[in-house]
């Protein structure tokens, strides 16, 4: 119960605590940063739990491929962001950034590399998940347009900064509550006709909804660009031309969603996404600062990485406005710890895929994570960074502990069998 109740915390906890600073805020007044504080105290208590009860019972993935790339990978990016937080050109606090890396991050990985990680009933933590980004997703909205309770700190281009909550943050919430809503909608979307929707799909409904009004607010284009790669993706795994049809369908819905979204929001805060949302479609850039920013430090980073291939240097890269992250993990990931570090990943992330396999081969009940682990990929691909992105690495673990299979079928300890065994299905 703990290992579920530590994976609904990782990938809901940023939205849901801010938002219960926001609730609070309006009676107390209490520094968001106790909020922050709460939640990556639960986070490495919930870790630690996990890592004891794997040490005397549970056992940890055994595969040698799987623990020599994350030991290579972990401890060479280890020695550089060690060596660097403190400089004064970090771009961030250096406390802040170890506890975020130690305890949020790595604590969490090897409490994930478990070999029980989620309940035989995959229903049950799809449910927890979706239920608190559902109930945080309508707070979080209900505080972005009362300007009186909720403070806006700045518009630029039709991105709005919030006290509690980072636009980018905020808009990644409406995806991942967007495409879970749709999921759960999964077999009336491919099995059923459209005529068969009842009030059983309320819940799903409201979530596409505020889904896409969070979105919409937040302005943020790495988070749609990553709804539309696994909407894509769960269109594809679901087989057949008639999946695409519906899942095109699907598309267009949003789209004009997305279009009615954003007139009520330049009703009601002056708010035009637009603005940002359609430089996707025409490519014009050229007064967009956030993509020039983004493409600068795209190209220092790999020129970084160029002059100095072999083990990295840095962890920072230089931007239009000083120092910063690149906003790509795996950029990042070449750029601070080479080719030995870079290759690490490349085999972690192919373990991966071979998981993603196996779940849509056999244990399709599981899809929503694969569909959660292309949208982490394409946006931590835009705005990620290594020490902080705990969400990606912690669903790669729990895909590769369900792929990589024994090589005997006789141990029947590793998570797809003991999976097998609850549903009785023969391996």
């Amino acid at each position: 119960m703990v290992a579920p109740m530590l994976w609904v915390l990782l990938l809901t906890g940023y939205p849901l605590f801010a938002g219960l600073a926001n609730v609070l805020n309006i009676f107390l007044t209490i520094p968001s940063t106790v909020f922050s504080i709460v939640f990556r105290f639960l986070v490495v208590l919930l870790s630690i739990i996990v890592i004891i009860s794997s040490l005397v019972g549970i056992g940890f993935n055994r595969s040698i491929l799987f623990w020599s790339m994350s030991f290579v990978l972990w401890v060479s990016y280890s020695i550089r962001f060690f060596s660097e937080i403190w400089q004064p050109y970090m771009y961030a606090d250096s406390n802040l950034m170890m506890f975020v890396f130690v305890g949020s991050t790595l604590l969490p990985y090897f409490a994930f590399s478990s070999k029980f990680m989620l309940p035989a009933n995959d229903n049950i933590v799809l449910n927890w998940v979706f239920y608190a980004l559902l109930l945080f997703g309508i707070i979080n909205l209900y505080q972005a347009l009362s300007i009186d309770s909720y403070a806006l700190v700045s518009q630029l281009q039709g991105r709005v900064s919030f006290l509690n909550l980072n636009p980018i943050t905020l808009s990644f919430l409406g995806s991942q509550l967007c495409l879970l809503a749709i999921y759960r909608m999964y077999h009336q979307f491919i099995s059923s006709k459209i005529s068969q929707f009842d009030r059983r799909n309320t819940l799903e409904k409201l979530g596409v909804l505020v889904g896409i009004t969070l979105l919409v607010l937040g302005g943020s284009r790495g988070p749609a660009l990553a709804l539309l790669v696994s909407l894509l993706a769960l269109a594809i795994f679901s087989g057949g031309f008639k999946a695409l049809m519906r899942f095109g369908s699907v598309i267009v819905g949003l789209l004009i969603l997305s279009y009615f979204s954003g007139i009520f929001l330049a009703d009601k805060v002056g708010l035009n996404s637009f603005v940002r949302f359609s430089t996707i479609l025409t490519g014009d850039i050229a007064d967009d600062q956030s993509s020039n920013l983004r493409l600068v430090v795209f190209e220092n980073a790999w020129a970084q990485f160029i002059s100095s291939p072999l083990l990295g240097k840095s962890i920072v890269v230089d931007s239009l406005f000083g120092s910063t992250y690149p906003h790509n993990v795996f950029l990042e990931v070449l750029m601070a710890t080479g080719v030995v570090g870079g290759f690490s990943l490349f085999c972690l992330l192919t373990l991966s895929i071979v998981g993603c396999v196996e779940v849509v081969r056999v244990y399709k009940g599981h899809l929503w994570i694969v569909l959660l682990y292309f949208q982490l990929i394409v946006f931590n691909s835009i705005s990620g960074n290594v020490w902080g992105s705990s969400s990606i690495w912690c669903v790669m673990c729990v895909l590769i502990a369900i792929g990589v299979l024994p090589s005997s079928r006789a141990n029947d300890r590793t998570i797809p069998h003991i999976v097998a065994r609850k549903l009785d299905v023969r391996l």
